[in-house]
């Protein structure tokens, strides 16, 4: 619906989704003086909308739905005309991860980005910065720094390759849910988002936070350990990362592809960490992977995953001789 300065209606448009309930989460005016629309289709993915001044349908584009969780919060123009979309998309574990998507000009898909760990992630706000690249604002519960959840900042180069992370925690009890984000004119970053507690009369706080990328994250970890292990029976990683200015460094694992660890540390900057885990997962190979915050919330690259094979238990190994021996013995 657009309306004139007295709130009298000029025109008002709908587009029909045909298939199922649609919810459109967020709208910009571009560069031509037209609008973008974007929202989700249940079913069908994230669904954008492009229109004129007037409001008439120049086209609408989908992206593939991956799991019913999926969903779009915002879309920004980029400077060369495309678009860039924040919003959640269903993992592995049954909840989000940060998802970030380029578009062309025409609604066309350039490349998409995934964020997250094991607990729900959602980007709810993303720009284009003065370098080209893009910041997402929105939270993460896998990589808290306590209780509930915490602000999650994210910096991608041109083509969504992370940058650096910052993770900002109100309160040690605190859900921290950052819904939009802009660049200053000094290079910094404002964001603004709720910040309390559903037990403590269910009452939240507007947060208003200012940062500065004047710190650099730890280098992305490097995990060792050997290449297969035992059922149930520990097993130790090692692990080490380097931070630029020498800070303190905090670790958290992500074993088997569902356990994690929480932050573990705090640890030298340089040090190698050894962590034993125990693995209750049947047979099969499984990934370990590693994060490193340093002590101001700047958060590391994922580690490269360690591939770890769980080999049948030696008895199981043995069975069927022993059975084909004691089919044997009846026979004769």
């Amino acid at each position: 619906i657009k309306v004139d300065g007295n709130g009298s209606v000029i025109w008002k448009k709908v587009y029909p989704a045909s298939c199922c309930t649609t919810f459109i989460e967020h709208m910009e005016v571009t560069s031509d003086g037209g609008f973008v629309l974007v929202g989700s289709k249940p079913g069908f993915g994230v669904w954008v909308i492009r229109t004129d001044s007037e409001g008439n349908l120049l086209w609408e584009s989908c992206v593939p739905e991956t799991s019913w969780m999926d969903q779009a919060e915002w879309i920004d123009e980029t400077s060369d005309g495309g678009f860039i979309i924040s919003g959640g998309v269903g993992d592995p574990f049954g909840n989000n991860d940060v998802w970030l998507i380029r578009m062309d000009g025409q609604g066309n898909i350039l490349w998409n980005k995934t964020f997250g760990g094991g607990l729900p992630e959602i980007g709810y706000c993303v720009r284009e910065t003065s370098d080209g690249g893009f910041v997402i604002a929105g939270f993460t519960a896998s990589f808290s720094l306590s209780e509930g959840s915490d602000f999650w900042i994210i910096k991608t180069d041109q083509y969504g390759n992370k940058e650096w992370g910052r993770i900002l925690d109100g309160d040690a009890r605190s859900d921290d849910i950052a819904s939009c984000i802009c660049e200053t004119s000094d290079g910094g970053f404002v964001v603004v988002g709720d910040t309390g507690t559903w037990n403590k009369d269910d009452r939240f706080d507007v947060w208003l936070v200012k940062i500065m990328p004047d710190n650099k994250p730890p280098s992305k970890p490097v995990v060792t350990g050997f290449g297969s292990a035992r059922i149930n029976k520990p097993y130790t990683i090692n692990i080490s990362s380097v931070d630029p200015e020498g800070d303190d460094i905090y670790y958290f694992v992500i074993t088997w592809g569902v356990g994690v660890s929480g932050w573990i540390g705090p640890y030298h900057s340089g040090e190698t960490v050894s962590f034993t885990v125990f693995n209750h997962a049947p047979q099969g190979v499984y990934n370990i992977t590693v994060k490193a915050i340093d002590s101001h919330g700047w958060d590391s690259l994922m580690s490269d995953p360690l591939r770890v094979t769980f080999p049948k238990p030696y008895w199981l190994n043995l069975l069927p001789s022993f059975i084909q021996r004691i089919l044997l013995l009846y026979q004769t």
